[in-house]
Parts: structure tokens; C-alpha cells; sequence
């Protein structure tokens, strides 16, 4: 078995990160304690530099096998099942603008908070196509084999999603 742990690429206010900060002394933490890859949270990939992201990584040995985007929901509020559309098509965008990352390191994006909560006054069923069309639409996707598939009733999809993004 292979092990990763969530690592932010900026200092970041969301309290689910495992590690945040610095960046390279972080990696060389993960790696010393045993770990096989870091799972970057990264709220916007426009503020990252993939080639030195992919040397620091590589340079300690290690894997990227996801990327997160809740800090797109903790940081910014951007989420899928917003009631303001603008604010829906926004985490779609970012989550678009997650693609070219992933598919450099191999990656899955991990669908976690981004999805939203379902807003007050919003039923559960009410913001299930408010998240799964645009994805569907995108046609940029395909579920990952053994992705969770229980409900948790307080956000509005699976308690666990993830895509792996195809080249088509």
C-alpha cells in the first residue's frame, strides 16, 4: 500500500490541510516520515509554478496521485451548488483550470467542498444537477473505479468524489 497526505501549496486559512506553509520544507518532512506522495491542495493553479511544484515533489521522491480543490470553497466560497449562478460557473471554471495539473502529474482532482453545501431553502435533489451538469456537460470526465459511493445529506453529492480528467 501506498500513502499520501494533503499538502497546501500556499499558506492557506482552511484548517483541513494537513500541512501548510512552507512548501519545500514540507515536502521534505512528508518524505522523511515515510510517505510515497502529497495530495496538493491547490485553490487556484494560476498561482502555482508547475515546474518547480513537479521539481521540489520528484526531487524528494515522491507522487502527486490527487489535487484538491477545497480551498476554492474555504478560501473564495466558490462551490457548485451555489444559488448565485455566477458563483457556480466560477468553480466550474476552476475546477476546469485544474485539468492541465493533473494530467502533468498523473493526478485525480478531488471533488470535496468545491461541490458546496446545499443552501438554505434548496433541497438535496434541487442541487444535484447543479453540480453534476456542468461536469457531465464538460465531457472532461470519467468516475474513478471504487470512488465512495454513500450519501452524506449535509453537502449535496458523495462524501468522497473524484475524477480522473481524459484527453479528449
Amino acid at each position: 500500500m501506498k500513502l499520501s497526505i494533503v499538502l497546501s501549496t500556499h499558506a492557506a486559512q482552511f484548517q483541513a490541510v494537513a500541512f501548510k506553509g512552507d512548501f519545500e520544507g514540507n515536502v521534505a518532512r512528508i518524505a522523511s516520515y515515510g510517505y510515497h506522495g502529497v495530495e496538493l491542495a491547490i485553490r487556484d493553479p494560476q498561482l502555482v509554478n508547475a515546474d518547480e511544484l513537479e521539481a521540489v515533489v520528484a526531487g524528494h521522491g515522491l507522487a502527486v496521485p490527487a489535487i484538491g480543490t477545497g480551498q476554492a470553497w474555504g478560501e473564495e466560497r466558490l462551490s457548485f451548488t451555489s444559488d448565485d449562478p455566477a458563483v457556480r460557473r466560477a468553480a466550474v471554471a476552476r475546477v476546469k483550470s485544474h485539468v492541465p495539473l493533473a494530467r502533468r502529474f498523473g493526478a485525480v482532482i478531488i471533488l470535496g467542498l468545491i461541490r458546496g453545501i446545499t443552501p438554505s431553502g434548496q433541497s438535496h435533489e434541487q442541487s444535484m444537477p447543479t453540480w453534476w451538469r456542468p461536469c457531465k456537460t464538460a465531457r472532461l470526465w470519467r468516475p474513478r473505479k471504487g470512488c465512495a459511493s454513500r450519501w452524506n445529506r449535509s453537502t449535496a453529492m458523495r462524501r468522497t468524489s473524484s475524477i480522473r480528467w481524459t484527453r479528449d
